[in-house]
C-alpha cells in the first residue's frame, strides 16, 4: 500500500499543493521565459502589485473584524 507521500508524488504537477499566492497563468515560468526580459519584468511587477493589493485588502478585513470584536466586548462590558 502506498503511503500518502508516494500518492502525492504521483499526482500531476498542477494537482500538487504548492504554498504561495495563486495568480493567473500568465506568471507560469514557461510563459514568461519566451518574453523579452524588459516585458517579463513589467509582467512580474504587475503580478506582484496585484498580489500585494489582495494581501492589503485581507489585512483590512482582519482589522475590521478585530475592531468589531473590540466594540462588541465594550458593549458586553457595559460601555466601560
Amino acid at each position: 500500500m502506498s503511503i500518502p507521500e508516494d500518492l502525492l508524488r504521483e499526482l500531476p504537477f498542477p494537482w500538487r499543493f504548492r504554498p504561495g499566492p495563486k495568480t493567473d497563468p500568465i506568471d507560469m515560468e514557461f510563459v514568461l521565459q519566451d518574453l523579452d526580459p524588459a516585458l517579463r519584468n513589467k509582467v512580474i511587477a504587475a503580478r506582484l502589485d496585484a498580489v500585494a493589493k489582495v494581501q492589503g485588502n485581507i489585512a483590512e478585513i482582519h482589522r475590521n473584524i478585530a475592531e468589531g470584536a473590540q466594540n462588541i466586548s465594550k458593549i458586553l462590558r457595559g460601555g466601560k
